[in-house]
């Protein structure tokens, strides 16, 4: 959350300070998933990840949106293990990282 509030008080940055930014958004980003326990995450947290893939500037491809993309998918495998439907924010994310989970 602190991250995401210093980022609201950047101001205008160059090229090479905007991609560092967003580089370590991506990092804190999938630091911060590989924090939550599948099937124990509220509407806060996803949230916050959502807001944390905003200032990445993710892509569907690269090793940190690729890093995202496996840890939001044991999320969904917890879901799907146990015959249970994601949540929407979880779906939401998973389509916004290029994800796609069978609809149920």
């Amino acid at each position: 959350q602190s991250m995401l509030e210093i980022g609201d008080h950047l101001g205008v940055l160059s090229d090479v300070q905007a991609s560092e930014v967003k580089r370590r958004f991506a990092s804190a980003l999938v630091g911060f998933l590989h924090t939550l326990t599948p099937g124990a995450v509220d509407a806060a947290a996803w949230d916050m990840v959502a807001r944390l893939v905003d200032r990445a500037g993710l892509r569907h491809d690269g090793e940190y949106a690729y890093r995202a993309q496996e840890a939001v998918w044991d999320h969904l495998a917890f879901f799907q293990s146990n015959r249970r439907r994601p949540p929407k924010p979880l779906r939401d994310l998973a389509e916004r990282l290029g994800l796609e989970i069978a609809a149920s």
